[in-house]
Parts: structure tokens; sequence; C-alpha cells
């Protein structure tokens, strides 16, 4: 049962983090998603158009299109003017405008999270930034769109990056987060594809899925803990659907 509210934290300050720059391509148990990647991990040929400018998974730059109903989390209160905290032994807080989320030490499902509703699902897709991940071997850190048969999800557990849609695992491969520290998921013609990209610019596909698409989703951010963990650790976000500095 999801318990909503606030609760304090206690902690040092924390800003964005630095991470390696070492881009770990190594592919572990894909699903094939029908996208051929070439040797410098960029996709080829799906045949879409990015709404920043590049080719569909070429990796190319350009303007993001802002969807406008983003935040960077600079509010003094948890998903302050974006969304509702909620929280099922964990804690929120937000601060150096980033969202913090830390699953309560030993609590089997400890997850805290900030939830939008009805957030359309545009061109430009919906992107996260996410600047640390639940260490602990049963973290779980994730930006969903949606509920049930509806689900459109990015996470991260255990190592992996995972994909996933109403079905399920859509891809998995190894995690990077330098290489990975935004992702995206937005609509190409009649497929969902799964991005990532170390800027927010310049976009890298590792899944698809011909999933329909809502006109709107619930959005959901959130970290947690699936088992007891003695130190879970924190996920960390640095924006929700805002396009980067």
């Amino acid at each position: 049962m999801w318990i909503r509210g606030v609760i304090a934290l206690a902690c040092c300050a924390c800003g964005r983090l630095g991470f390696p720059s070492t881009y770990d391509r190594t592919d572990a148990g894909d699903v094939d998603d029908g996208i051929s990647l070439d040797d410098t991990g960029m996709a080829l040929g799906d045949g879409g158009t990015n709404s920043d400018g590049g080719t569909g998974g070429d990796g190319s730059s350009g303007t993001c299109v802002d969807p406008g109903n983003g935040t960077s989390f600079d509010g003094t209160m948890p998903c302050q003017n974006w969304g509702t905290p909620q929280v099922a032994s964990a804690v929120l807080t937000q601060m150096n405008s980033t969202l913090v989320i830390a699953p309560n030490l030993s609590t089997n499902g400890a997850t805290g999270s900030c939830l939008r509703n009805n957030v359309p699902l545009g061109s430009t897709g919906a992107m996260v930034e996410v600047l640390q991940v639940v260490p602990s071997p049963s973290g779980n850190t994730a930006m969903r769109l949606g509920v049930g048969s509806m689900t459109l999800m990015i996470a991260v557990r255990g190592g992996q990056i995972v994909a996933e849609n109403g079905s399920g695992v859509v891809a998995m491969r190894a995690y990077s987060a330098s290489a990975m520290r935004w992702w995206r998921i937005r609509p190409v013609g009649a497929m969902v594809v799964y991005e990532t990209a170390p800027d927010g610019l310049t976009w890298t596909n590792f899944a698809s899925t011909t999933q329909a698409v809502s006109n709107s989703y619930s959005f959901n951010v959130f970290g947690q803990t699936q088992l007891v963990e003695a130190t879970p650790g924190t996920a960390i976000f640095g924006s929700a659907n805002l396009c980067p500095p």
C-alpha cells in the first residue's frame, strides 16, 4: 500500500555526481528487437526521426524539443510543482535541483517515487536524467509510463538496463552510468522506441516495441529495493521530461 506524504531526511547535500567515462556496451541477454547495432553501439536503420533533429537511433545531436511538462526538481519539497510524492518505507528529498530517493534499511519492497498523471506522449517522448541508481543488489530504479497492459518502462536492476512493455521484458543489456545518464521513451510511427544518451542529445536506440500508444500516461520515476537490504543506497534524478541544460 502506498503511503502518500513526505518524510524529512537528514543527509548531506547531494549534487550532481560524476561518472567514469568508460562505455560498457556488453550485450547481456538481449531480446531481438529488430534493430541492428553497429560496433559503436549505435542503432542502424530504424526508420524514425528523432525530435531532437537527428535520425532515429543514429546518435546524431540536435535541439531538444521541450514537451512543456517537465521539472528539474528545483522546489523545496519533493515532487513540488510536478507530481505527487509516494512513499512506502522510503524517504524523498529534493535538494540542489535533484530528487533523492532513499529506501529504508532492511525493508522488503521499500519504494519512493514522484508520480505525474495525464502526461501526453508526443514525438519528443518522455525522458529523465538519472544521476544515480539504487546500488544495492535488489535495487530497482525506473521511469515508468502507464500501468498494466499499457506499461512502458526503462529500469536498472543488478547492473542491467531493461526495457519493458505491458507484456514483460523487451530487451536487456549492461548498464553504463555515464553513457546512459539520460533515458527516453518515444513513439516512432507504429513503434515505441527506448533510448539512452550521455547528454540528452546524442541518443542510442537499444529496444523497440509495437505496443499501441496511448494519448497520455501516468509518468512515474522511482527507486526501490525489492528485497531486504542492510545498506540500500539511494537513487538520484536530475530532471524529468526536461531538455538538457
